[in-house]
């Protein structure tokens, strides 16, 4: 083989490498049909917000990925609305700028995330890289599940669904 063919055959193959191997991210599911797919480092953050539905504060809890699991870290609000507040020896509870609350040190490592999204005036939301994607206009009322899920590059880079 000419070195010009070696030189081809493998730059195709690395391509063909580089579009195959795993990215590591959160996987956003409707059934068995994946709708958002995130790219997420080892410990870098993943926020998932909305509107309590009784109070009307904004609520912000923070994931993260470690290895193959997503981890519940911290949770912020205004203050501690029904169903919100600290469980006891799950993080911790302490003030922050602007008179609202946070569980800290929570760590929680979760199999995965079933969500109910709620309706437009609840507003579930995902922060990812500066980016926000919202939820609630298109599956208000359905059921999605957040997981980590390793996914060839090209169908991340290209989308999850079909």
């Amino acid at each position: 083989m000419s070195a010009t063919r070696w030189l081809a055959a493998a730059m195709i193959a690395a391509l063909v490498a580089a579009l195959l191997w795993p990215l590591a991210g959160v996987a956003v599911l409707a059934g068995q049909r994946c709708v958002l797919f995130l790219p997420l480092a080892q410990g870098e953050p993943l926020a998932l917000t909305w509107r309590h539905s009784v109070a009307g504060i904004e609520v912000r809890d923070v994931f993260t990925r470690r290895g193959a699991t997503l981890y519940l870290l911290k949770s912020h609000t205004p203050w501690l609305a029904a169903g919100l507040g600290e469980v006891p020896g799950r993080g911790r509870l302490v003030g922050t700028s602007g008179h609202g609350l946070a569980i800290l040190d929570i760590d929680e490592p979760m199999a995965g995330l079933p969500l109910r999204v709620g309706s437009t005036p609840v507003d579930h939301r995902l922060h990812h890289r500066g980016r926000v994607y919202g939820l609630s206009t298109e599956f208000a009322g359905q059921r999605l599940d957040l997981g980590v899920r390793n996914w060839p590059r090209a169908r991340a880079w290209w989308g999850c669904s079909g």
